[in-house]
C-alpha cells in the first residue's frame, strides 16, 4: 500500500508544544532489576497538565542513563497507557539494563512529532571538580573516600548561596550525562580520585553519608554513574594541563582546547567500557563498572568462597597443562624456547628467557581466574626480581577476554595471550607472540 502524503502548515515563530517529564528507575526499590519494558503508562497528573486523553496522540522520548532514544509517535489507550514496539523495547531494555543505577527519563508532548527521529548522544559537558570540598587539607583523603564510596562528587558551596556562584553552577548548570573528573592540582602534583557520569538532579543528602569534619551540611552532591576509580593516568596524557586552575570547579573545553580534548577523549573511552553506548546493541562490552558498598564486618556469611573439588581442579590443571603445551610447541617453529620457573616449591607455567616473559596459563577467562593469575604473577615476578629484573607478564588464556578485564590488566601493566584456531594472538604488539 503507498504511503500518504501531506502537507503540513510551516509556522517559523511558533512556539513549541509545552514538554513534561517524569522518571523511572531500572533498579525497583527491592534492588530487583526491571523486567518488562514494552508497556508504560504515563502519570496522571501529566495527562492532566498536557490535557492528554484516551486515544490521543503523543511524541515521547526516552532516555535511558546518558543517552537518548529515538523519537517516537504513540496513542495513549485507557489509563494513559502505551506500548513500544518490540524492537524498540529489546533496544531500551539492553541500555537500561546495561547500567541498573540510572534513572529513565521520559519527556512527553501532546501531537505529533515536530522533526525526524533521530538517534543522537545527549549534549555532553565535562568538568573538574576539587576533592578538597571544605578547603581544609585534613579531611581531604575523608572527601576522597566519600567520592568512591558513594560515587559522588561533592561541592561545600551551597545550591542556592548567592554569594559563591561555583555552589549554583555546580548544582544547576552542570546536567545529567555530563561527566565530572575530581581531581586538582597539588604541590605541583596532579591528585586524581576518579571519574563518571552525572546522573539525575543535585541533592543535598546520600542515605548512608555523613560530611567529614562537620556536622552542619549545606552543600550539593552529584552522583555519578557508572563511576571510575582512577587514581593514574595514562603516561601518554598530560592531566596537568587541565588541572591549571585553582578553583573548585571549572570546566573543559574539547572542542577548542587539544589537551582538553584528549583528557575528554581518554574519559568517555574508558566510561563506554561495560556499557552500550550509541554504537548500537552488542557491543563487545557487556559488562559495568560495580557500585561499591561497605557493611559492618559480624556476620560469617558475608564471606563468599569456593567450593572446588579435586575432579574440578584435576580438569582445570589438563587444560592449562594442553594449552602450555600447544603454545610451546608454536612458539618452537619460531625457534622460541618455554621453560619452567621454580621458586622455592611454587612454579609457573612459563617462562622464555630470551624476551624475559613470565607467563602463567589459566583454563577459563573469568575474573576469578584472571585475578588468581594475577597474583600469582606479582608474586612470581618478586620473589624472581633479582633473576627477572622487571619481566614482561602475561596470562595464557584459552579465548580472549572481555574488553573491560583487559582494561584492568594494562593498569597493572599484565599482558593477555590467547589461542585463535591454530595460532596465538597477543595484546602486547607481539611481545608473547
Amino acid at each position: 500500500m503507498s504511503p500518504k502524503f501531506g502537507l503540513q502548515e510551516f509556522h517559523p515563530h511558533a512556539p513549541p508544544p509545552p514538554v513534561e517529564k517524569w522518571q523511572k528507575w531500572v533498579e525497583k526499590p527491592n534492588g530487583e532489576i526491571r523486567k518488562r519494558f514494552e508497556q508504560w503508562a504515563v502519570p496522571k497528573k501529566i495527562r492532566t497538565r498536557l490535557g492528554l486523553d484516551d486515544g490521543s496522540k503523543c511524541t515521547l522520548t526516552i532516555r535511558p542513563g546518558t543517552y537518548s532514544m529515538e523519537p517516537l509517535e504513540r496513542v495513549l489507550t485507557s489509563n494513559g497507557e502505551f506500548r513500544l514496539p518490540k524492537k524498540i523495547a529489546e533496544d531500551f531494555r539492553a541500555r537500561a539494563t546495561a547500567n541498573p543505577k540510572a534513572v529513565i527519563v521520559f519527556e512527553i508532548y501532546h501531537g505529533p512529532m515536530q522533526k525526524p527521529a533521530t538517534l543522537s548522544n545527549l549534549h555532553r559537558r565535562f568538568w573538574v571538580v576539587s576533592p578538597n570540598v571544605k578547603y581544609h587539607e585534613k579531611t581531604v583523603p575523608e572527601w576522597k573516600q566519600a567520592s568512591v564510596d558513594f560515587s559522588a562528587a561533592f561541592m561545600g558551596w551551597g545550591p542556592d548561596d548567592q554569594s559563591h556562584r561555583i555552589g549554583r553552577k555546580f548544582a544547576h548548570v552542570i546536567s545529567e550525562g555530563d561527566v565530572i573528573l575530581i581531581a586538582r592540582r597539588f604541590r605541583y602534583r596532579p591528585d586524581v580520585v576518579g571519574f563518571g557520569v552525572v546522573t539525575g538532579a543535585y541533592q543535598t543528602h546520600i542515605k548512608g553519608f555523613t560530611a567529614p569534619g562537620e556536622d552542619d551540611w549545606h552543600g550539593s552532591i552529584r552522583t555519578l554513574s557508572p563511576f571510575i576509580p582512577r587514581t593514574g593516568i595514562p603516561s601518554r596524557l598530560d592531566i596537568m594541563k587541565v588541572l591549571n586552575q585553582p578553583a573548585a570547579l571549572h570546566e573543559l573545553h574539547p572542542a577548542s582546547d587539544p589537551d582538553h580534548r584528549l583528557i575528554c577523549d581518554w574519559m568517555t573511552t574508558a566510561l563506554s567500557v561495560g556499557m552500550i553506548g550509541n554504537e548500537g546493541i552488542g557491543s563487545n562490552s557487556k559488562s559495568r563498572s560495580p557500585r561499591v558498598s561497605l557493611k559492618s564486618l559480624f556476620d560469617p556469611s558475608q564471606f563468599d568462597f569456593e567450593v572446588r573439588t579435586p575432579e574440578r581442579v584435576r580438569i582445570a590443571r589438563k587444560l592449562e597443562a594442553e594449552l602450555v603445551k600447544g603454545y610451546r610447541q608454536w612458539l618452537g617453529k619460531k625457534h622460541r624456547e618455554l621453560k619452567v620457573a621454580n621458586y622455592q616449591g611454587l612454579r609457573c607455567d612459563a617462562y622464555e628467557g630470551e624476551r624475559n616473559n613470565l607467563i602463567e596459563a589459566k583454563s577459563s577467562g573469568g575474573r576469578e581466574y584472571i585475578r588468581m593469575a594475577v597474583g600469582q604473577l606479582l608474586d612470581y615476578a618478586y620473589l624472581g626480581r633479582k633473576k627477572f629484573v622487571s619481566p614482561n607478564m602475561a596470562i595464557l588464556l584459552p579465548r580472549k577476554p572481555e574488553a573491560n578485564l583487559l582494561e584492568w590488566l594494562a593498569e597493572v601493566k599484565i599482558s593477555v595471550i590467547w589461542k585463535q584456531r591454530r595460532t596465538f594472538l597477543d595484546n602486547a604488539n607481539g611481545q608473547f607472540t
